[in-house]
């Protein structure tokens, strides 16, 4: 509550809606890594998606910081663990590079070409 107070009775960035938008995109990207990587092990995939994210996660966090330092501050530590997650899922995939999904190719009725 003492933050809202600080913040209230000035124009900020957050006015316009780019920070937001860019906020929900990478949110949208956080949420469609889970099935890819832990549901249909797609970790080729999963690597692509979560480098992504992490791109919008470091935009994400320049954009806060110019509309309030805390803001990007805060959003820091998110983006180191995003970082380690791109580690761990670049490393799967290299130690296990003959995992194609096969879990979400079967329940949907495609058949691999292996």
């Amino acid at each position: 509550q003492w933050y809202q107070r600080r913040v209230r009775g000035r124009r900020t960035k957050f006015d316009k809606p780019l920070p937001l938008i860019i906020f929900f995109v990478q949110l949208a990207f956080n949420f469609a890594w889970v099935p890819i990587f832990a549901v249909c092990h797609e970790l080729l995939f999963a690597f692509v998606e979560i480098t992504i994210l992490d791109f919008f996660v470091l935009f994400n966090v320049v954009l806060f910081s110019r509309v309030d330092r805390l803001s990007g501050a805060l959003l820091f530590p998110y983006l180191l663990w995003s970082l380690f997650a791109t580690a761990l899922t670049f490393e799967l995939w290299q130690l296990n590079p003959s995992v194609i999904g096969l879990y979400c190719s079967s329940q949907l009725g495609l058949k691999s070409e292996l």
